[in-house]
């Protein structure tokens, strides 16, 4: 019983890696994208941007690299330091996790200019995982992160 209950723990936890979990999620079929079973005609965009945070962040981003490849015209990624990873069409920057930071901040900001540069023919997607809300940090006019 306890082997088949390890089996059955492992297999929950390999579904659910960054770079399994993206391959289930995204899928580019000739002209369409398909998105959590949306379906994106590809020629009716113009640029694709990525935005994702989070301790899984870097690589959900690098899997959406490897799906979508040239098609990103760029974007950014956050996640906790040390969770670093290659990226060739995406800038990544590593932020404060579980307590937000600085940097955290820097890098909202950066990540929140590229989106609302985004218009009615671009296709922003979004990976969001654990800890995205530390990652994505800011704070309200009149105080201070501290």
């Amino acid at each position: 019983m306890r082997k088949k209950a390890e089996e059955i723990f492992l297999a929950g936890v390999e579904s659910v890696l960054p770079e399994k979990l993206i391959q289930t999620q995204i899928k580019w079929r000739g002209d369409v994208l398909q998105i959590a079973g949306k379906s994106y005609p590809l020629s009716r965009f113009r640029h694709i941007y990525v935005l994702a945070a989070g301790k899984a962040a870097a690589l959900m981003a690098k899997e959406t690299e490897r799906i979508l490849g040239d098609k990103i015209t760029g974007g950014h990624v956050v996640t906790k330091y040390g969770h670093e990873t290659n990226l060739k069409y995406l800038k990544l920057t590593e932020a404060g996790h579980p307590i937000p930071d600085a940097e955290g901040v820097k890098e909202t900001r950066e990540m929140l200019d590229i989106a609302r540069q985004a218009v009615e023919d671009d296709l922003v997607v979004c990976l969001i995982s654990g800890g995205a809300s530390a990652l994505m940090a800011d704070f309200p006019e009149g105080t201070t992160l501290d």
